[in-house]
């Protein structure tokens, strides 16, 4: 992770790409004919919420997430987990890029009611993150600035 105090000096802004952890690039990525069962136990053996449904592995072509396979079972029954992934995905997905702000991204979720944004780089998926990890980010940001103006005030930290 960069030194976000050098980057707070400099009046950047936090990208999204300085706020990913090691954790969002784990991304749970499934075909479009993958069973639902088979997506299921994916997303608990990765502890994720999440699964990304991508053609040739990078291409996005939608989004399945628990509350997706819950209401494939309450309303399919028995059928759903033989059910293929392209069957139950939300294909109108928003997407981030590395290069928007973490303020940018926060925006988006806000604006469309979204936990989780696919991260796309040129193009491709590289990354999943949560609107939990943004938020993290961003107090770290702020715990930064405020360490930095107590140093300024106080007279500390002046080599």
């Amino acid at each position: 992770m960069p030194d976000q105090s050098e980057a707070n000096r400099k009046g950047a802004v936090m990208l999204v790409k300085d706020a990913l952890s090691e954790r969002s690039e784990i991304i749970v990525v499934v075909g479009p004919d993958e069973p639902v069962a088979s997506v299921a136990k994916s997303l608990r053996d990765k502890k994720k919420g999440l699964a990304v449904v991508c053609a040739g592995g990078t291409d996005l072509l939608g989004l399945i997430s628990v509350i997706d396979i819950s209401r494939a079972v309450a309303d399919h029954e028995g059928d759903a987990p033989a059910m293929p992934a392209s069957a139950i995905m939300n294909t109108s997905v928003t997407t981030g890029t590395m290069q928007d702000s973490v303020d940018q991204a926060l925006g988006m979720m806000a604006e469309h009611n979204i936990r989780y944004l696919p991260v796309l780089d040129d193009g491709k998926i590289a990354a999943v993150t949560s609107l939990r990890e943004l938020l993290q980010a961003r107090n770290r940001e702020a715990e930064v600035s405020i360490d930095e103006m107590r140093k300024y005030v106080l007279g500390g930290g002046y080599g």
